[in-house]
């Protein structure tokens, strides 16, 4: 994975249905929430053309960190600046620092953010966080669905995972699939 980190790009081929095919999860079909819908409907499309990212869990529905059949959103903040891919604490250090403000009373610059994790009903795709969290960086704040047969033990363990992006055509972000994680990566980061 840390090849194609260094170049951004991977191609999943045809042949992996397994990862290609997502379902709708059955809380979608009451709860119509069109920037979840965006990600369902270019997810096949970051397959195919993305470009590899790090992001970092904020807040995420707390039935992801343990076992179950069913998938749900969360949110994140991602970057795709090369000084990310070589150090991706830098989001884990921002996630904490957007979680911290949740609800809370802050400045101008901050608020709106503090507003939208403290309702978790909310989605929204690629917001640009204030760079004065993400020590002068330009990174993103977006909710995106954690397919379950997409992160490694079908559970979030880690705070850092591997996105697919396409910056160029869409908003929106997909988890890369686990199957092309790095056994670096998930020995020493997940």
């Amino acid at each position: 994975m840390q090849n194609a980190l260094a170049d951004g790009n991977l191609s999943i081929g045809h042949r992996e249905r397994r990862y290609r095919r997502v379902k709708k999860p059955s809380w979608m079909r009451f709860q119509k929430d069109p920037v979840l819908q965006q990600q369902l409907d270019q997810h096949e499309y970051l397959l195919e053309n993305g470009q590899i990212a790090w992001c970092a869990v904020i807040q995420a529905n707390e039935l992801l960190f343990s076992d179950g059949p069913h998938d749900h959103p969360a949110a994140f903040i991602y970057g795709t600046d090369k000084r990310i891919l070589e150090d991706p604490e830098i989001l884990t250090d921002a996630a904490e620092g957007l979680f911290e403000i949740k609800g809370r009373v802050t400045t101008p610059e901050v608020q709106h953010f503090a507003d939208r994790l403290a309702d978790e009903t909310t989605s929204d795709l690629k917001l640009p966080v204030p760079t004065e969290l993400t020590n002068g960086i330009q990174c993103f704040y977006t909710t995106m669905i954690v397919f379950r047969k997409h992160i490694l033990y079908g559970r979030l363990d880690g705070r850092i995972l591997p996105i697919l992006t396409a910056p160029h055509a869409t908003d929106a972000v997909t988890i890369l699939p686990e199957r092309y994680w790095d056994i670096e990566f998930i020995n020493n980061v997940w």
